[in-house]
């Protein structure tokens, strides 16, 4: 408090752990309210600033894209309601809010809503109490999916499946936190049928007989439509007005730099900063305090609260980003982190296989044992889907509860309990194609090579029959040697197709001594004549266990080799990236690096 009260340029910034909650707007307009009270608004180093978890976040407020807003960051009040129907032409504008999304699903399930079109998302492992929006979604009457993948969890719900065109086949604009409007141009052209957002949505509208309103031929027709609407009858009272570039050219479009709104005037720069004359859209222009008053959960708390958030390497619901190897080295299974004297409490041990559950649904997830989590906080990541896992949404575990103005779920805070899972065997298989699950305790899956090679975690029975799974799950060409050491459930396959690898398992009741994912990577670009296949199966054993994960996903680099940089004198992570260049360009692998130089360095001075 005194650093801030001290320092003239402060710029406050926040993220989900803020938003995420029942009272994430009291907790957005404190913070705002510090701002206000001294001072620190327009000017430069100074100012509140939300770090939002889209991309694109500020371009869907500014065009409408949520259920309390109208296009042009208008509100649903009378006065707006009217400008806009008379911009539209259109007398059946909602002159009220709709259902904001954990209310639309409500009435999903209820049959309310008979039929509903998603574009772009996956709210079935995204959503709150995701197990009861999954089955409002395979109860519904119509459920149109756009999406740029065919397969996730709610493309399984869909009665229609429209494929779209991804982040680098689109084309249009995006606006960034500092309301900087840039031109994105289409990387490539789509791929197989996949058609944009907005052609999808003129086509079905000139179907329904609005051929007149959808006339859109390109993305710059709707932008400039865009622009017109933020300028019309605005008197200065909407500071969003982008009116200066409604008169585009196509070529003017395509050339379009990056610019930041307001744009008022066709050749003006737009403008560095809001606030700098002290004037605020507000009736008097002055800025208004918004009283709070602090509050803690809705939800009472047990022993243990769930908190969830996401991983640096993925991305929402990993419907892309698991599809990439490389971002499966650093952590390629559901988990679930807890501190270590909960898991002394609970008697978990680390990689123990456990159940998360609380009133709205359960999660099977990895224990991790972390000292960084507080004693009453379990975090587990939100990425693993139904795609990548027998049973990791971590979201069907959390409550609907949601802040009363934005709608926003409290997605940080959920009463959960932990159960220790009896998992007698575990096993790593890597196989050319996917494989059936069904016979598992639990079971995740990553992909090793683009389309054509996975990796699959398994706890499994003592007595599971490895022989006649590989018979049932395998062409009758394969043939496999075997390797088995019955004193401690070790067992080995390399299954082959004509000397080349198809399937390979390594099964053992300590998961610890299962090989890595790095070194299981390597083997699919193994030959497997002679006796290749041999030491494969029981020769490298010191291969087997010594090839860590990747702590720097950049440059490949291993927890083992910083490890051994470190005890050979690299004590800082400045030292760390001259060697072996981690952390020196993303920077996300940074506080895995100073942990790894922490215990380390102190290992070592011990």
């Amino acid at each position: 408090y005194q650093w801030y009260a001290d320092t003239a340029n402060t710029i406050s910034f926040y993220s989900m752990g803020i938003n995420q909650s029942a009272t994430g707007t009291d907790k957005c307009n404190a913070i705002i309210n510090c701002h206000l009270a001294t001072g620190r608004i327009g000017k430069i180093g100074a100012g509140p600033f939300s770090i939002t978890g889209q991309p694109n976040a500020m371009g869907g407020r500014e065009v409408g894209g949520l259920a309390n807003i109208l296009a042009a960051h208008m509100d649903y009040s009378s006065d707006n309601v009217d400008l806009v129907s008379e911009f539209w032409q259109s007398n059946s504008v909602n002159t009220t809010p709709g259902l904001k999304a954990v209310d639309l699903f409500d009435a999903v399930a209820t049959g309310e809503i008979k039929a509903i079109w998603i574009m772009g998302t996956n709210p079935v492992v995204s959503m709150p109490n995701a197990d009861k929006v999954k089955a409002a979604l395979e109860n519904c009457d119509t459920v149109i999916v756009s999406d740029c993948v065919e397969e996730t969890d709610t493309t399984a719900t869909a009665n229609i499946l429209l494929p779209a065109t991804g982040w680098g086949e689109k084309s249009g604009t995006v606006t960034n936190s500092e309301r900087r409007i840039s031109r994105q141009r289409s990387l490539e052209p789509a791929a197989g049928q996949a058609k944009d957002d907005w052609w999808i949505l003129t086509s079905v509208a000139k179907k329904m007989g609005f051929d007149t309103s959808f006339s859109y031929q390109t993305a710059k027709d709707i932008f400039v439509e865009h622009a017109k609407l933020s300028g019309f009858k605005n008197n200065g009272s909407r500071f969003f007005n982008i009116s200066g570039l409604a008169n585009l050219s196509e070529q003017e479009y395509d050339l379009l730099k990056p610019i930041q709104w307001p744009v008022k005037d066709q050749s003006s720069n737009g403008v560095v900063r809001l606030f700098e004359d002290g004037i605020f859209n507000t009736d008097n222009g002055k800025a208004n305090f918004i009283s709070v008053k602090a509050a803690l959960p809705n939800s009472k708390l047990n022993r243990l609260w769930l908190n969830t958030g996401r991983l640096r390497d993925q991305w929402h619901t990993m419907t892309r980003t698991a599809r990439a190897p490389r971002l499966l080295d650093h952590s390629d299974q559901p988990f679930a982190s807890l501190n270590p004297a909960t898991a002394k409490q609970l008697d978990i041990q680390q990689d123990q296989l456990i159940q998360l559950s609380s009133k709205y649904g359960n999660a099977l997830v990895i224990a991790n044992i972390d000292s960084d989590i507080e004693t009453a906080q379990v975090f587990a990541p939100i990425h693993w889907n139904d795609q990548f896992s027998g049973n990791a949404r971590i979201d069907s575990l959390v409550a609907p509860i949601t802040d009363p103005i934005s709608g926003q779920p409290e997605l940080k805070y959920t009463p959960i309990d932990i159960t220790a899972i009896a998992a007698p065997k575990w096993a790593s298989i890597l196989t050319r194609r996917k494989i059936n699950c069904d016979s598992f305790i639990y079971w995740s899956c990553s992909s090793l090579v683009q389309n054509s090679g996975y990796l699959y975690h398994v706890a499994l029975e003592e007595d599971f029959d490895w022989q006649q799974y590989i018979s049932a799950n395998t062409s009758t060409t394969i043939a496999y040697d075997h390797f088995s050491n019955p004193l401690v459930g070790d067992e080995r396959f390399i299954c082959n197709n004509n000397q080349q690898l198809e399937m390979a398992i390594y099964c053992h009741r300590d998961k610890r001594q299962l090989p890595q994912r790095t070194w299981l990577k390597g083997l699919f670009e193994k030959s497997l004549l002679g006796t290749t296949h041999w030491s494969m199966l029981t020769g490298e054993e010191y291969q087997l266990r010594s090839t860590s994960k990747h702590i720097c996903s950049c440059f490949k680099v291993s927890e083992d080799a910083i490890i051994k940089a470190i005890n050979n004198g690299a004590s800082t992570q400045q030292a760390l990236g001259n060697e072996l260049k981690c952390g020196t360009n993303c920077g996300s692998c940074i506080p895995e690096l100073n942990e790894l130089i922490r215990q380390h360095k102190n290992f070592e001075a011990a």
